[in-house]
This record gives structure tokens, sequence and C-alpha cells, in this order.
């Protein structure tokens, strides 16, 4: 996905390769961009069982979560 597909409170789900295996296939939700646009990566939302995270990521390591 490019950056400027991107847009605040879209549903996405984490690439299966992600390099941290607890964020792979998550669904989460945009929050927000952070920094300037070109290579800015995007605060995420996660809701699990125990509490609510957020993890910055970059466009490339996520896709728009289809069948959620």
């Amino acid at each position: 996905m490019k950056a400027e597909d991107v847009q605040l409170g879209m549903l996405v789900q984490v690439h299966r390769g992600y390099s941290e295996a607890d964020l792979r296939d998550r669904i989460g939700v945009v929050r927000r961009r952070v920094g300037n646009k070109s290579h800015s990566p995007f605060e995420v939302r996660f809701k699990n069982a125990e509490a609510r995270q957020l993890r910055l990521l970059r466009a490339g390591e996520f896709e728009e979560a289809k069948n959620f």
C-alpha cells in the first residue's frame, strides 16, 4: 500500500511477513500520520484482550483489511 492511499480511520491488516510476530495479521485502525507526507509512519491502534496498543507502521507494512 502507498502512503497516499492511507486514510485516517481505515481498517488495516499487518502483513504476514512483518518482523514482529505478535503483530502479524493483526487488524487495527489508522489513527494519524506522524511526520511529513513523503515517508511518514502511521499510528495504528490495535485492540487485544489485555489492552489497546499503539504502534507506528509504515504504509508498506500493512494493507487495507478486506473481509473484516
